[in-house]
């Protein structure tokens, strides 16, 4: 064990005095749970929307309540950018191109592929509006302490769910019954759930960042999304780790190691399983993907071809369960070349915080998406999604940091 002094959560290299925005930042934060969470929470706790296994059939008041709220997080958006829109143009236009590309290249690549609707295009500029908005502003990673936040209100939601209305909170899965409430089921739970618990260790209050913690943990177990508990036992070696090794420079390299491990076992996983039963069924998926391989290169097959294939499968499927071989299947290798980069870029911003002597939470978040990433498609750039807050939103605001570091370094 090193016995270097320990290392604060939070970034203490980051000027403070330098920030723009923070208070809108957060406001958007909320507004994105609110659109996320309260409509399905208000359906399910007044006992409507579903009984044990049924999908979330929304009344035509809580989806007006959504389409509100969503309007409400677009129409916030475009108030940050008229009020801070200069900081744009301080920021390397290459980043914000490459999500940009992310963002767009799915619809258009419907289009090409005849599939297309005008629908997703609107979706992807919402999503290109969200982006632009957290781009205008001059952030530290500490705000980030607002999703670990929202991420633990989510946990209380569904405890109190769990407990007032079980019949709307549990969905049978796998033969028995799993924690989903207040979404359709224990997969998005967990995303959200699982990803924002490395914010939590943003929470200054220790007693709250504790509470916090516990309350994201507590439904990930009862859920019993496998993907999430094996994210979730892998925030808990990092932890260790980061308990064993205090100087930054070590946490640095351990962290770079696991994220790069990750990456490459993202990339190679559905290459080389062979079981169409392994991990539920996925194989099958993968195992398709593999015999078509060549119809994906160079531009892709689109969204259609998961429903054109479900057939082969034998069950229903809308992605590749997979981070890496979902953009490849839908808009060929420049969509999976933009989502790369940018998962690279996200990972090596956080290692090198990390090396500064700066939180490590957004090193172990890259390193937890990419682990989750290998058998599910979290890269989530859908500002409309509801697993959006804790996956393409966090990514997105991690990149502007980083982008806003730069430049501030440069002048």
């Amino acid at each position: 064990m090193e016995n270097s002094p320990r290392v604060d959560l939070v970034d203490s290299s980051e000027p403070v005095e330098n920030v723009v925005g923070v208070a809108s930042f957060r406001t958007l934060a909320v507004l994105l749970w609110a659109a996320s969470v309260i409509p399905s929470a208000v359906l399910l706790l007044s006992g409507s929307g579903r009984v044990w296994n049924e999908t979330i059939a929304y009344t035509p008041a809580t989806q007006a309540l959504r389409n509100v709220l969503v309007y409400a997080v677009l129409g916030w958006s475009v108030i940050i950018i008229l009020r801070h829109g200069t900081q744009l143009l301080r920021r390397p236009f290459g980043t914000i191109a490459l999500v940009a590309l992310a963002l767009f290249y799915p619809a258009l690549s419907g289009y090409f592929h005849e599939d297309g609707s005008a629908d997703e295009l609107f979706i992807a500029f919402v999503s290109l509006v969200v982006v632009l908005a957290v781009f205008s502003l001059r952030l530290h990673t500490r705000v980030l302490s607002i999703v670990g936040g929202l991420g633990a209100l989510t946990g209380a939601v569904s405890l109190l769910m769990a407990w007032r209305r079980p019949e709307t909170a549990f969905v049978v899965e796998g033969g028995g019954r799993v924690l989903a409430g207040p979404f359709d089921n224990s997969n998005y739970l967990g995303t959200v759930l699982i990803l924002s618990l490395p914010f939590a260790l943003l929470i200054r209050r220790k007693i709250v960042r504790f509470a916090s913690i516990l309350l994201i943990a507590a439904p990930i177990l009862m859920g019993g999304s496998t993907t999430s508990i094996v994210t979730l036992g892998v925030f808990a070696l990092i932890g260790v780790l980061m308990f064993l090794f205090r100087a930054p420079l070590s946490r640095a390299r351990i962290l770079g190691v696991a994220g790069g491990i990750a990456l490459l076992a993202t990339m190679i996983l559905p290459h080389v399983v062979n079981d169409a039963g392994a991990f539920t069924s996925r194989g099958a998926i993968w195992a398709l993907a593999n015999q078509k391989m060549m119809d994906f290169i160079p531009f892709g097959a689109g969204e259609e071809w998961f429903e054109a294939n479900s057939r082969s499968t034998g069950f229903s499927i809308n992605h590749a369960h997979n981070m890496l071989l979902h953009p490849l299947i839908v808009g060929g290798l420049p969509y999976l070349g933009a989502v790369l980069a940018l998962i690279i870029l996200l990972l090596v911003f956080g290692v090198r915080l990390t090396a500064r002597g700066g939180s490590i939470a957004p090193a172990a978040y890259a390193v937890m998406l990419i682990v989750a990433g290998a058998v599910g498609s979290f890269f989530i750039l859908d500002a409309r999604d509801l697993r959006y807050l804790a996956t393409g939103f966090v990514v997105v605001t991690l990149l502007s940091i980083a982008t806003a570091r730069r430049t501030s370094n440069a002048d």
